[in-house]
């Protein structure tokens, strides 16, 4: 669903996904139903080539390593 190329594609996908995860992750089906549009799918309102950094907290995890990795030698 965050990797949809459209916005309406991943609001179809949502009450698909919601549905699955509802018996093993209630808290996040319930989370995913009532804010789908204004938390979940933001990312997908900027350009294809921003989305990806925008949806993950991949680069801001590596800086936070490596800023520990670097404090270690002090």
């Amino acid at each position: 669903m965050f990797a949809a190329p459209r916005r309406e594609v991943a609001l179809h996908l949502a009450p698909e996904l919601a549905t699955r995860w509802r018996t093993s992750h209630p808290r996040v089906a319930e989370h995913l139903e009532e804010h789908i549009e204004e938390e979940c799918l933001s990312c997908l309102t900027f350009p294809e080539s921003h989305r990806e950094r925008i949806r993950t907290t991949n680069g801001l995890e590596c800086l936070n390593q490596e800023i520990k990795r670097r404090g270690r030698g002090w």
